[in-house]
């Protein structure tokens, strides 16, 4: 049993040290004013998202995260629009958002 735990919880510590990865802030390459931050606590990731040149109310909350990628549920409620997303790294200072339905791709590049 107690080997059983320690193995839950190694792979719990691996899982939250690769969602770090994901952390910082992040600057969309094509709209220079649309502004992503992630934060990892405790197994728990954070979606904070910023329009500089527009207003804005945009709710965005995991719905299931991996190492090497995060699935969001995405809500504009100022647009209307409602997507899911997929998140994956290309590389540590490059972010990219996938569109599950349309497979438009967005990609960020870390500024912290």
């Amino acid at each position: 049993m107690k080997n059983i735990i320690k193995l839950i919880l190694l792979l719990l510590t691996f899982q939250l040290s690769a969602q770090q990865q994901f952390e910082g802030v992040w600057q969309s390459e094509e709209d220079k004013d649309s502004i992503l931050i992630l934060y990892v606590e405790e197994n728990n990731i954070k979606f904070w998202n910023y329009k500089l040149d527009e207003e804005f109310h945009i709710f965005e909350q995991v719905v299931a995260a991996e190492p090497s990628h995060i699935h969001t549920y995405y809500e504009d409620r100022v647009a209307n629009i409602a997507k899911n997303f997929y998140y994956e790294l290309t590389d540590k200072n490059t972010l990219e958002r996938i569109c599950d339905k349309t497979y438009e791709i967005v990609t960020y590049k870390k500024i912290n």
